[in-house]
C-alpha cells in the first residue's frame, strides 16, 4: 500500500480503513494465488531449469578442458553424435588427466540424462494440467463482490465507514 512520508505508523485500524478506501475507489486489483499443484509445477519447473544449468556448466567445464590441452572439434556442431564420438576417442598420456576427461563425460552425460528426464516429467504434468483444470482464472464471485463495493457517486466515495478517517 502505497504510504505518505509522515504516516509510518502502522496499526490494524489504519491499514483496514485504507483498504477500505482502496476498495471503494477500485485501486486494488485481484490477485491469484497459487494451489498446491501449482506450486508442485513450479518446483517441477525449477528442477528443469536447475538441469539445464548443470548441463551447460558439465559442458562448459568439459570444453576448457579440451582447450587448455589445445583440442579442438573440427565438425561442424558441438553436441551432436559425432562430436561425442570424437570426445570418447581422445586420449591422454597422463592417468589424472584421464581420470579428469572421464569424470567430465560422465558428468555431461549424466546430466543430459537428468534435463530429458525433467524434460518429459514437465511436458506430461503440464498437459494433464491443461487438459484437467485450464488456466488459472480469477474468482468471478470476487469480482462481483468487488463491483458490489465500489461507490457509484463521489459523495459515496468520501463517506467514511467507520467514521475516524482524516482527510488527506
Amino acid at each position: 500500500m502505497p504510504q505518505q512520508t509522515g504516516d509510518r505508523v502502522k496499526t490494524d485500524r489504519r491499514d483496514a480503513s485504507k483498504l477500505a478506501r482502496y476498495l471503494r475507489s477500485g485501486d486494488l486489483t485481484a490477485v491469484y494465488v497459487p494451489d498446491e499443484i501449482d506450486e508442485a509445477m513450479r518446483d517441477l519447473v525449477r528442477a528443469r531449469s536447475d538441469a539445464k544449468k548443470a548441463l551447460h556448466t558439465s559442458r562448459q567445464q568439459l570444453n576448457h578442458f579440451f582447450l587448455r590441452h589445445d583440442r579442438r572439434f573440427d565438425g561442424k556442431s558441438r553436441w551432436t553424435k559425432a562430436h561425442f564420438e570424437w570426445l570418447r576417442k581422445q586420449h591422454f598420456e597422463h592417468p589424472a588427466q584421464e581420470c579428469v576427461l572421464a569424470d567430465y563425460l560422465r558428468a555431461v552425460e549424466t546430466a543430459g540424462e537428468r534435463g530429458s528426464e525433467s524434460d518429459g516429467r514437465a511436458d506430461r504434468r503440464g498437459s494433464s494440467r491443461r487438459r484437467a483444470r485450464g488456466p488459472p482464472r480469477f474468482s468471478s464471485a470476487c469480482d462481483e463482490e468487488c463491483s458490489q463495493l465500489r461507490p457509484e457517486t463521489e459523495e459515496e466515495f468520501n463517506q467514511d465507514p467507520l467514521g475516524d478517517l482524516e482527510p488527506l
